[in-house]
C-alpha cells in the first residue's frame, strides 16, 4: 500500500450551526516498511512534493530490503556516530589506542564545528589538518596522518556496517612522509665496559648525590643496587644475545636453558613470528645462573629480568655517566637498539661467516644483516689493508718508459732479435656489389708471428 493524502478532521462551522469536516493543509505519505508495517510520514504541503517524498520512501524501503544503507549522511550526528565506532572498536584495539583515536576525533570535530557527516567536507577537514602542521609545534607529517586516519576509520566503519552510503573523506591523501633514517653505530668494547660499570652504580650515586651527603636509609640503598645491577643485566643481555628489546621483556626462565648454553625465542614473541634458538657463549650462563640463584623467581613463568618503563630515559643518563656522546660527529647515533647492532658487529668481528651472523641475528636476507646491522671498523680495515700481499719489487720509471719504446713490458727492456719482421702483402679480393656488379680491391694483409 502506497498513497499520498490529506487527512481530514472535524471542526465546529464557520457559521455555528454544528460541526464540518476540514482537510489538513499538509499532505502525508503512507506506505509499508520493509518489515511489513505502516508508515505515515508528514510530506509536504503540496501534492506533486508529497508524491516525490512517497517515492523517496518506497526507494528507501527497496535499499533496505536488499541491505543497502539508507539513512541520509546529513541525518546522522558525528558524535554518536563516534561513540558506535570506539565501542565496535574497543575489543580489537588496545585502551591507549582507543584513547588516542578518541582524542584525534574530537579534536577534529571542535576544530571543524561539524554536527553531521554533511558537515564534514573535505575542505574543513584540509584547513584542521593544515592548522595542526602551522601550530606553534607542529607534528610530524606521519602525526598529522593519524588524525586523518581516525576521521577516515570511523568513516570506513560507518559504511561497511551500512550506516553510510559513503565516505565524504575518501578523497583526502595522507601527507607525504620524508623518512628520515635513523642511522646508529655499533658500541666499542672499551664502551660497553663502561656502560656497563656506569648502569651499576648510576642509581646509587644519583641518590647520594639527592641526598647531599646525608646517609641513605637501607632500604633505599637496596633498592638503587638492585636497580643498577638490574639495568646493568639488561645491557648484556641485548649486547649478548641479540635480542630485541621487547623479546628481552617478554622472556622467561622456561625459554633459557643453562645446562645446555641456549635460550629460546618464542614465535609469538618475535617481530618475523618465527621461533628461534640462540646459542649463549659461557660466560654469559655463568651471569646468568649467578642472577637466578640471587633472585630466586617462584617459578619458570617469572621474567628472567624486568624491564622497566623508564629504561630509555635511564640508558640515556647512563650513556652521559658513561662519557659517551649520543650522537657522534658523523651524525650516527647509540641506543637501546644499538646494542643488537653491537651484537652482530662483534659477531663479524670474531671472524665469524656471514650466514651465521645472519641465522643468529634471525634475519631473512644477508643484505639487512651486512648493510644495516653491521658497521665497519677502521682498526679492522686498516688491517686488512695491511695484509695485502706485495707481488715483487716494481721497474724503475726510467726502464718502464724504455721497455715501452722497445715493445716489450717486462722489467728488461730487450728487443726480442727473433721476432720476424712484419711483410706486408697485397691480395685481390672479388666481392659483389648491392646493384649486381662485381669489383675487385686490394687489400694490405700482415704476416704476424708471435714467437712463444
Amino acid at each position: 500500500m502506497a498513497r499520498v493524502f490529506r487527512p481530514w478532521y472535524t471542526a465546529p462551522a464557520k457559521d455555528g450551526q454544528g460541526r464540518e469536516r476540514r482537510y489538513s493543509t499538509w499532505w502525508y505519505a503512507e506506505f509499508t516498511d520493509a518489515t511489513g508495517g505502516t508508515q505515515r510520514v508528514k510530506a509536504a504541503a503540496t501534492q506533486a512534493v508529497s508524491k516525490e517524498v512517497l517515492a523517496k520512501c518506497l526507494a528507501d524501503v527497496a535499499r533496505e530490503r536488499a541491505g543497502l544503507p539508507t539513512q541520509n549522511a546529513g541525518a546522522v550526528r558525528l558524535h554518536d556516530l563516534a561513540g558506535r565506532y570506539l565501542v565496535s572498536q574497543a575489543s580489537r584495539v588496545s585502551s591507549a589506542y582507543l584513547a588516542n583515536t578518541r582524542r584525534r576525533i574530537d579534536l577534529a570535530l571542535a576544530h571543524t564545528r561539524a554536527g553531521t557527516v554533511r558537515d564534514l567536507t573535505p575542505e574543513k577537514v584540509e584547513a584542521f589538518l593544515a592548522a595542526l602542521e602551522d601550530g606553534g609545534n607542529p607534528p610530524s607529517a606521519a602525526t598529522v596522518n593519524l588524525h586523518l586516519q581516525s576521521l577516515r576509520g570511523m568513516l570506513n566503519w560507518a559504511v561497511s556496517t551500512r550506516l553510510l552510503p559513503y565516505n565524504p573523506l575518501a578523497c583526502l591523501k595522507p601527507r607525504r612522509i620524508v623518512q628520515k633514517r635513523k642511522v646508529r653505530r655499533a658500541f666499542s668494547r672499551e664502551e660497553l665496559g663502561r656502560l656497563f660499570e656506569a648502569a651499576r652504580t648510576s642509581p646509587l650515586r644519583r641518590m647520594e648525590r639527592s641526598r647531599r651527603g646525608n646517609a641513605l636509609p637501607e632500604p633505599v640503598r637496596t633498592d638503587a643496587i638492585h636497580r643498577g645491577a638490574r639495568n646493568s643485566m639488561i645491557y648484556r643481555l641485548l649486547a649478548f644475545t641479540g635480542l630485541r628489546l621487547n623479546e628481552l621483556r617478554l622472556l622467561r626462565w622456561a625459554d633459557v636453558d643453562l645446562e645446555a648454553g641456549t635460550l629460546a625465542v618464542r614465535a609469538e614473541t618475535t617481530k618475523t613470528k618465527r621461533p628461534a634458538t640462540i646459542d649463549l657463549p659461557a660466560w654469559l650462563v655463568a651471569v646468568l645462573r649467578g642472577w637466578k640463584e640471587r633472585h630466586r623467581p617462584a617459578g619458570d613463568a617469572e621474567p628472567v629480568v624486568a624491564v622497566p618503563e623508564d629504561l630509555l630515559r635511564a640508558f640515556n643518563a647512563d650513556l652521559t655517566a658513561a662519557g659517551i656522546e649520543k650522537r657522534d660527529g658523523a651524525g650516527r647515533t647509540v641506543d637501546l637498539h644499538a646494542l643488537r647492532h653491537t651484537y652482530g658487529t662483534m659477531l663479524v668481528k670474531g671472524g665469524a661467516d656471514i650466514k651465521t651472523v645472519q641465522t643468529l641475528m634471525r634475519h631473512s636476507t644477508p643484505t639487512m644483516t651486512l648493510g644495516t646491522y653491521v658497521h665497519f671498523d677502521r682498526e679492522r680495515m686498516r688491517e686488512a689493508v695491511a695484509g695485502l700481499p706485495e707481488i715483487g719489487p716494481a721497474p724503475a720509471p726510467d726502464a718502464q718508459a724504455a721497455a715501452l719504446r722497445e715493445g716489450t713490458t717486462g722489467s728488461e727492456a730487450v728487443a726480442d732479435e727473433s721476432r720476424p719482421p712484419r711483410v706486408r702483402q697485397g691480395k685481390t679480393v672479388d666481392f659483389r656489389k648491392p646493384n649486381g656488379r662485381h669489383r675487385t680491391r686490394t687489400c694490405d694483409l700482415y704476416n704476424v708471428s708471435v714467437a712463444l
